[in-house]
């Protein structure tokens, strides 16, 4: 059963209070290239097997074919997030027009409903499509409705949050004032990145 949000910040506050380090995030194609090598590896061993046409090698391609299989899932599901990533961020753009900065990220505010404990008007219902920019004066946060500029020193620091069957990752933020956000974000190796770069501890959930 999963926990009321109220509950899950207190931990996850208790954690930012704490001297646990923050995570090392890094953005980069690696889990591509990872999953790419781990199908087409095991592919190229079955398909050589079975060229060779010897019943000894039967096992051995099976095997291989097994192993290309187990790995293609997981690389589709990095492909397809990252098509609807470009598709959320062309539709931001559109939506919320020109004077944004080149480097910005799509995310999803408003993922937690009004009859909760909510933190901060980027956190109450309904969802909303918009992006945070990470400059040197903070992060700038962008929708439809309200666009912010918060700064670095205002920013506690941050939980990432995996996702669960096919649902974006998150980031959980916290604000030194007592607010927090939550958004969901197709590009959390990026965003995290750049929080991290800008200063910004970034816990993972545990």
């Amino acid at each position: 059963m999963e926990r009321p949000i109220e509950e899950t910040r207190r931990i996850r506050r208790g954690r930012l209070a704490s001297e646990e380090p923050g995570i090392d995030i890094r953005p980069g194609p690696g889990m591509v290239i990872f999953y790419s090598v781990c199908f087409t590896v095991p592919l190229a061993v079955a398909v050589g097997c079975l060229a060779l046409g010897s019943e000894q090698l039967l096992s051995v391609a099976l095997i291989m074919a097994v192993a290309a299989v187990v790995a293609v899932r997981p690389l589709l599901v990095i492909v397809a997030d990252g098509i609807r990533g470009r598709l959320l961020t062309r539709r931001v753009r559109r939506t919320l027009g020109a004077g944004l900065p080149e480097r910005l990220h799509a995310v999803r505010f408003g993922l937690h409903d009004q009859n909760q404990l909510s933190l901060a008007p980027w956190d109450t219902a309904p969802v909303t499509e918009g992006a945070i920019s990470v400059e040197a004066d903070g992060l700038h946060l962008y929708s439809a409705e309200r666009s912010q500029v918060l700064s670095l020193t205002d920013v506690w620091g941050a939980v990432l949050v995996p996702g669960r069957r096919f649902t974006p990752e998150r980031f959980d933020i916290y604000l030194r004032s007592g607010e927090a956000f939550e958004v969901s974000t197709m590009g959390a190796g990026a965003l995290g990145a750049e929080m991290s770069a800008a200063g910004i501890r970034v816990l993972r959930e545990l």
